[in-house]
Protein backbone atom coordinates (compact mmCIF):
# COMPACT_ATOMS: atom_id res chain seq x y z
CA UNK A 1 0.00 0.00 0.00
CA UNK A 2 2.97 2.17 0.81
CA UNK A 3 4.69 1.92 -2.12
CA UNK A 4 1.49 2.35 -4.30
CA UNK A 5 0.82 6.26 -2.41
CA UNK A 6 4.16 6.95 -2.69
CA UNK A 7 4.05 6.21 -6.56
CA UNK A 8 0.84 8.38 -6.54
CA UNK A 9 2.34 11.11 -4.92
CA UNK A 10 5.19 11.27 -6.93
CA UNK A 11 3.19 11.83 -9.76
CA UNK A 12 1.73 14.82 -8.60
CA UNK A 13 3.32 18.64 -9.37
CA UNK A 14 4.51 20.41 -6.89
CA UNK A 15 1.50 22.51 -6.37
CA UNK A 16 -0.91 19.72 -6.72
CA UNK A 17 0.83 18.10 -4.06
CA UNK A 18 0.94 21.63 -1.44
CA UNK A 19 -2.94 21.57 -2.21
CA UNK A 20 -3.42 18.02 -1.22
CA UNK A 21 -1.06 18.39 1.82
CA UNK A 22 -3.13 21.29 2.63
CA UNK A 23 -6.28 19.29 2.59
CA UNK A 24 -4.97 16.74 4.42
CA UNK A 25 -3.76 19.60 7.14
CA UNK A 26 -7.32 20.82 7.34
CA UNK A 27 -8.85 17.32 7.69
CA UNK A 28 -6.81 16.77 10.47
CA UNK A 29 -7.32 19.76 12.26
CA UNK A 30 -10.99 19.14 12.22
CA UNK A 31 -10.85 16.11 14.73
CA UNK A 32 -13.43 14.36 13.15
CA UNK A 33 -11.33 11.33 11.90
CA UNK A 34 -10.73 8.54 13.47
CA UNK A 35 -7.64 7.35 15.02
CA UNK A 36 -6.92 5.00 12.07
CA UNK A 37 -7.84 7.67 9.73
CA UNK A 38 -5.98 10.48 11.50
CA UNK A 39 -2.38 8.46 11.17
CA UNK A 40 -3.32 7.23 7.30
CA UNK A 41 -3.70 11.06 6.97
CA UNK A 42 -0.56 12.03 9.13
CA UNK A 43 1.93 9.04 6.67
CA UNK A 44 0.62 10.32 3.69
CA UNK A 45 1.18 14.03 4.71
CA UNK A 46 4.55 12.95 5.81
CA UNK A 47 5.01 11.86 2.39
CA UNK A 48 3.64 14.25 0.92
CA UNK A 49 5.89 16.85 2.60
CA UNK A 50 8.72 14.83 2.03
CA UNK A 51 7.93 14.97 -1.85
CA UNK A 52 7.11 18.72 -1.93
CA UNK A 53 10.77 19.61 0.21
CA UNK A 54 12.36 17.58 -2.62
CA UNK A 55 11.20 19.31 -5.74
CA UNK A 56 12.27 22.35 -4.06
CA UNK A 57 15.82 21.56 -3.58
CA UNK A 58 15.57 20.26 -7.03
CA UNK A 59 14.94 23.71 -8.44
CA UNK A 60 16.90 25.30 -6.21
CA UNK A 61 19.87 23.13 -7.64
CA UNK A 62 18.80 23.74 -11.07
CA UNK A 63 18.57 27.96 -10.42
CA UNK A 64 21.94 27.78 -8.70
CA UNK A 65 23.19 26.46 -11.97
CA UNK A 66 21.93 28.67 -14.21
CA UNK A 67 23.00 31.50 -12.59
CA UNK A 68 26.31 30.02 -12.49
CA UNK A 69 29.39 32.24 -14.71
CA UNK A 70 32.93 33.18 -15.05
CA UNK A 71 32.24 36.16 -12.98
CA UNK A 72 30.11 33.96 -10.12
CA UNK A 73 31.36 30.45 -10.20
CA UNK A 74 30.34 29.49 -6.94
CA UNK A 75 26.80 29.87 -8.53
CA UNK A 76 25.44 32.08 -5.64
CA UNK A 77 21.43 33.17 -5.61
CA UNK A 78 20.94 36.21 -7.25
CA UNK A 79 18.06 38.86 -6.65
CA UNK A 80 15.36 38.79 -9.38
CA UNK A 81 13.00 41.55 -10.02
CA UNK A 82 9.80 40.68 -11.58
Amino acid sequence: MEKELKAQLEALSFENGLSHLEKIVNEMENGNLALDQMMNRFEEGSLLSKQCRGKLSELEKKIEILVKDENNPNGNWENFNA
